[in-house]
């Protein structure tokens, strides 16, 4: 597992998604949108660690502002969110939570760009795709 919640202090807000009052261990993650969508994988178990209730959320740069968020809805689940709506350039954070302070523990981050396709030629009952650019 490369990241932990283990020691992370309580900061700024929930994501509404979220099943508790408030943060308790969360973690932060910066990063630049390259393409409209995104998914986020926190994944957690075995090698990748072992963290339990996990929750997470996505924001706009100012860190508050939330798009999205996502949460466990067993124990020991990996949480994926997809979101559309990004711009590309711009600054995103992540925030990686438990449900509690005794759930926290190590994990893993995945983010994986997603490239808007839309039908631009049907021949033959053939279709041509192309990457939307933004």
């Amino acid at each position: 597992a490369e990241y932990t919640t283990t020691g992370a202090s309580p900061d700024k807000n929930k994501g509404s998604n979220w099943n508790n009052g408030s943060p308790k261990n969360n973690r932060w993650f910066k990063f630049t949108a390259t393409t409209d969508q995104i998914n986020i994988k926190v994944n957690r178990g075995g090698s990748k660690g072992s963290q339990y209730y996990t929750q997470l959320a996505l924001w706009k740069a100012d860190g508050i502002t939330e798009l999205d968020s996502d949460r466990y809805a067993s124990t020991y689940d990996n949480v994926d969110l997809d979101y559309t709506g990004l711009i590309p350039g711009n600054t995103y954070y992540i925030s990686v939570d438990t449900y509690n302070t005794n759930a926290s523990g190590s994990f893993t981050l995945c983010l994986e760009d997603k490239s808007v396709r839309v039908p631009t030629v049907i021949t033959n009952g053939r279709i041509t795709y192309r990457v939307k650019k933004n």
